[in-house]
């Protein structure tokens, strides 16, 4: 049975159902957001690493990180922000939101860093529904979907560096992320929602 999603929660969302989901976004920098649960499989300490070589680099972007706790905690996620001096870098979101595809179509692009365990990732294709482009390590089914380049880059597992270079070319190519993000809502409303 193949994945699918609602194309309908998808569509243009206005600023009240944003404001359903109680955040407050930073203004003025690029958006990379990854969804996942808080777990050591998920390669949040990879992403946490790569936007510290980001900052060394001078690229400005913020992060959010949207789960629940399962292995980590909100708390746990603070600790890293302060090692790496990256506490005003991450928004942490651990509940529920009412609208997360509003929160997504404010965003720049889609991370998934998992370092094993995807077979049909959830949060690829709602990364790809609301127009994001997507940087997603090789595991699993992910390939299935990313290997041509047509949504955003596939890395390597594990690899902070590899994530950060993929981050800072996307971020400094508009064109190219609106081609992409068009590219990528029309596969997955061709492909991959209920309907189909």
């Amino acid at each position: 049975i193949e994945a699918g999603i609602d194309s309908m929660d998808y569509s243009a969302l206005s600023d009240s159902a944003m404001r359903e989901n109680g955040v407050e976004l930073p203004k003025g920098k690029p958006l990379v957001v990854m969804v996942a649960r808080f777990a050591p499989i998920k390669g949040h300490r990879v992403l946490v690493s790569a936007a510290g070589i980001l900052k060394r680099r001078g690229i400005p972007c913020h992060f959010l990180l949207i789960g629940y706790p399962k292995d980590y905690t909100a708390e746990q996620f603070q600790r890293w922000f302060v090692e790496g001096n990256l506490l005003d870098d991450f928004t942490v979101i651990d509940r529920l939101l009412p609208r997360l595809s509003a929160l997504l179509s404010r965003c720049d692009i889609g991370a998934i860093t998992s370092l094993g365990s995807e077979t049909v990732s959830r949060s690829l294709l709602e990364y790809l529904a609301s127009g994001l482009p997507a940087i997603a390590t090789d595991v699993g089914g992910i390939s299935d979907i990313m290997s041509r380049g047509e949504f955003g880059r596939l890395i390597r597992p594990d690899n902070a560096n590899a994530l950060a270079d993929a981050i800072a070319d996307l971020l400094a190519d508009n064109n190219r992320r609106l081609r992409m993000a068009n590219a990528a809502r029309n596969y997955v409303h061709s492909h991959c929602t209920w309907e189909q």
